[in-house]
This record gives C-alpha cells, structure tokens and sequence, in this order.
C-alpha cells in the first residue's frame, strides 16, 4: 500500500510541469495572435503652417498628422488648431480632432483655409460644399470670428465640419447643434433673420435645403424649414 502511495506521488510530480509547460505555450500562443491583430500605423503626411489673415482677432495654428493602416487599407488623421493673439502670438485656445477619412488634398497647406470676416479665399470655386479645411465666420451673429474645422471627408454632399464658437473671454466651445445636426458648412447667412441654409445633393435632380434659426435670447438652434429642390426643372 505505501509502495502504491509514493509511486502515485512521483506520477503527479511528474505530471505538474508538464502541464505548466502547456498553459505556458498556449499563453504565448494568445499573445502572438494578439500582437498580430494589433493595428501598424506607419506617419505618411505631416504638416505645419500658420495663417495670420483670416480674422482681424486671432491668428490660427495647425498641426496636421496622417498615419495609415500598414496591416488594412485604413487612415487616422490627428489634427491640432491653435488660436493666437495677433499681437503678442500668445496661445489664446487650442482644440484637437480625430477624424478616420480626411481626403489627401485636406490640411496640406494654410492656403486651403478660408475666411468670410477678412475675405482671405472667399472667391474660391466652391465644389461639393467644400469651403476650405478651416473656415473662419460669424455663425452665431455675435460680433466674434469663430471657427469651423473639416472633421470628414464626407461622401458627395460634401465634407462635415465641427463648429467653434467664439465667447466673450475668448474661448472657442465646440457648437454640438451646429457640428452633429447642421453638419455641412452653410452656403447663406442671413443675419437680420439669424439663420443658416445648407444646400445637399438629394438624389440625381434633388438638392436638400436646410434653414437653421438661433434665437439669440435664449441662444437656442432650432430647424426652421426642410424642403427637396429639383434642379432638373427648366
């Protein structure tokens, strides 16, 4: 019987680091499959450039990086604005965005921006609602230069934009109405009726108008007027 015991023991023994050797091995396992699956991002565009004429308040800074998927066919973009003082070039504010599908035309130079309050660019062509990378207007009828900032590529209504609205201590606050619901970059403002009309491709003949109204007491947007235009009609 004690025979029977001690040889039972030594197979145990035996056996233990066997199978801590195989927990081991299928552990290193999961790691490698884990380490493959991990996103390659490999920088492809950089840039860097200030513009000192598109608002007689501020000038704007940008810091443009794109990387690229080097496992899938996949982009990430990081971009970095900064708003300065035009006089002592101190940083007045900054915000960044994150955007998966910027087109490679987008944020490689400071002359691809706009503004609509010092003119700089304003008689560009535009196409597919495309304003320029960063566009510097009045949206909310205030008096102050604000911002908006190419967060998309979009598809064939044009590229999508994030609204920055400027305070009166001069902090730029991101507009959630104006960036997730109005979206496009208007193409007219009407500032006696203190709205903004974007105008979307809808179809083959169909052009989407939308008319946003801000009531300036209680500084509320609200969705004025929705209506399909057909542009095939003589």
């Amino acid at each position: 019987m004690r025979q029977t015991l001690i040889i039972l023991s030594l197979l145990i023994l035996g056996c233990s680091p066997r199978k801590e050797q195989k927990d081991n091995n299928i552990s290193a396992d999961s790691l490698k499959v884990v380490k493959e699956q991990e996103p390659k991002l490999a920088l492809t565009e950089t840039n860097k450039c200030e513009q000192t004429k598109l608002s007689n308040q501020f000038d704007i800074a940008i810091d443009f990086k794109r990387y690229v998927d080097t496992t899938e066919i996949d982009q990430m973009n990081f971009l970095q604005v900064v708003i300065k003082d035009k006089s002592s070039k101190t940083v007045i504010d900054s915000f960044s965005i994150k955007s998966s599908f910027i087109y490679s035309f987008m944020f490689l130079s400071c002359d691809s921006m706009t503004s609509y309050t010092t003119k700089f660019k304003a008689d560009r062509e535009i196409v597919d609602n495309y304003y320029g990378d960063v566009v510097v207007a009045d949206f909310n009828f205030d008096g102050y230069d604000d911002i908006a900032v190419v967060n998309d590529g979009g598809g064939n209504g044009g590229p999508l934009y994030s609204f920055y609205l400027q305070s009166n201590d001069r902090k730029f606050i991101k507009d959630n109405f104006l960036t997730d619901l109005v979206s496009f970059f208007p193409s007219k403002f009407n500032s006696k009726d203190k709205t903004l009309a974007t105008y979307v491709h809808a179809g083959v003949c169909g052009l989407g108008e939308n008319i946003y109204k801000l009531d300036k007491n209680k500084n509320i947007w609200t969705k004025k007027r929705h209506r399909i235009i057909n542009v095939c009609e003589d």
